[in-house]
């Protein structure tokens, strides 16, 4: 049988692996709110980045059709 000092000590590693897994579940969801914050605006950069290169390519297009009125070059 376990003595008592045995007890105690298995009680106390059982609490702090408890207090562990609570903290790091917690750090988790932190982190995964953190990285959904940065995901949707790195989404949202490349969206806008995405629209300007499609405005510079319809322009170029436009100039493209202008200089050589051979019409758009799509």
């Amino acid at each position: 049988m376990m003595s008592d000092i045995e007890t105690d000590m298995a009680k106390v590693h059982q609490e702090i692996a408890t207090h562990n897994s609570q903290v790091a579940a917690e750090m988790s969801v932190k982190t995964r709110d953190e990285l959904a914050i940065q995901v949707d605006r790195l989404n949202m950069s490349v969206n806008t980045l995405t629209q300007r290169v499609q405005e510079l390519d319809r322009k170029y297009n436009l100039l493209l059709s202008e200089r050589f009125n051979t019409g758009p070059t799509e």
